[in-house]
């Protein structure tokens, strides 16, 4: 019987978690851009922390809490689209298992070959945050990372705004480029 019961806790826990509608429409218009594209891009599935040693003060500060309030843990995403591969962090480091690497635990061009062999297609990863939003719901903020090769990717603080009931980009914020 407690067997049963643990295992009803790990079938409980590997469950995907459903995004409230506000956060997947969000999602859904921040990634179309990709879905869109001829290439297959990875997604990591687990949600990431942003940094915090960075001046964010153009962005809206209840957003800008809330993003870092949001992100003190991570939870699984479920987005569908033709051109994203959803996948964990394990199996993405999976890919890249036994290669080189280069300063800062960043990968070579090497390691990328055999990201590249392992999920054949595949151009870049992209890692998003869990959405903040403003206490009035009408400002959105996603830590966004990017990369697609040692020397090929973006990191951003990206601002949406919600204008008559659909998000619209409305600024953003570099933290890292290559």
């Amino acid at each position: 019987m407690n067997f049963l019961k643990n295992f009803k806790l790990t079938i409980f826990f590997s469950v995907i978690i459903f995004l409230p509608s506000a956060q997947a429409d969000l999602l859904n218009f921040a990634l179309s851009g990709y879905c869109d594209d001829k290439d297959i891009i990875i997604l990591q599935s687990e949600t990431i922390s942003p940094p915090t040693d960075f001046n964010l003060k153009e962005l809206n500060p209840d957003a800008v809490d809330d993003l870092y309030k949001k992100n003190m843990s991570s939870i699984v995403m479920e987005f569908r689209c033709n051109a994203l591969i959803l996948m964990s962090e394990a199996e993405i480091k999976a890919g890249f298992k036994n290669k080189p690497k280069g300063p800062v635990g960043t990968f070579t061009d090497e390691a990328w070959v055999g990201l590249r062999e392992k999920y054949p297609g595949v151009s870049g990863v992209l890692r998003l945050s869990q959405a903040g939003y403003s206490i009035d719901h009408t400002y959105a903020i996603l830590y966004m990372a990017s990369s697609c090769d040692s020397l090929c990717g973006y990191v951003y603080f990206i601002q949406y705004k919600l204008v008559n009931g659909s998000w619209v980009y409305d600024k953003r914020v570099l933290v890292a480029k290559s």
